[in-house]
């Protein structure tokens, strides 16, 4: 309970900062300009304040249901998928991050973004096999499917980042994201309603919802940042 709300407080900070950073890119960018990805910084940092709202929003629902129920392993599970928007926040304000730096330090900004994905793949694969309730073998095979499908996503965004309009990639740049963020909120409900139900879906579920959108976004920023 405790950690929920840690967790909620930490995402509440951090919609502040994305909110304090969008307020500053659209003052000093009030038009896009033409050549500049000011677009995708500006869509990045309203859907990470988003999902920092709805994740603290979840956390806080989590913690108050474990200190009244008695059922801790459905408090751990709520937890777990609130906790996917903590990922989820957290790669696309790297993700604006690595944009706005790409000019200045275009090879060190992918490392970084390259290495905080790889801690977030790593942290993300630990949780499944360690914190869910199906056999070890069936939260491997999960997290494994779930970064398999995640490369293959990730290498077509960074294809069409250098080939397809701005004006049609910027949506089909956060629409993993934007899904990602919707569906853990509808899946947190229904699982608050039926709480010991679809326990091994439950792990399927987190693992994709982490994988898909953390590398569809880093095959975006790559492929933005050498177009």
């Amino acid at each position: 309970m405790k950690l929920s709300e840690l967790y909620a407080n930490f995402l509440a900070a951090l919609g502040g900062v994305s909110i304090t950073v969008l307020t500053l890119v659209l003052t000093l960018n009030p038009k896009p300009a033409e050549g500049t990805l000011s677009r995708f910084w500006v869509a990045a940092l309203f859907l990470a304040t988003i999902s920092c709202f709805i994740g603290a929003h979840l956390m806080a629902e989590a913690a108050a249901f474990t200190s009244k129920s008695k059922e801790s392993r459905v408090g751990l599970r709520l937890s777990l998928l609130a906790s996917i928007n903590i990922y989820v926040a957290a790669m696309l304000i790297i993700f604006t991050i690595v944009l706005l730096t790409a000019e200045h330090i275009k090879l060190v900004s992918v490392l970084i973004f390259l290495f905080v994905l790889t801690v977030t793949l790593s942290w993300m694969c630990y949780t499944a096999t360690s914190r869910f309730e199906p056999e070890d073998s069936e939260a491997k095979k999960a997290t494994l499917w779930a970064i398999g499908i995640g490369v293959v996503l990730g290498i077509l965004m960074f294809w069409a980042a250098s080939r397809l309009f701005e004006e049609y990639f910027l949506l089909a740049s956060f629409l993993m994201p934007l899904i990602s963020i919707a569906f853990s909120f509808f899946y947190f409900v229904w699982i608050l309603k039926c709480g010991n139900e679809g326990q091994k879906l439950n792990v399927w579920f987190y693992s994709f919802a982490i994988a898909l959108p953390c590398i569809s976004l880093f095959g975006t920023g790559v492929g933005l940042v050498f177009r």
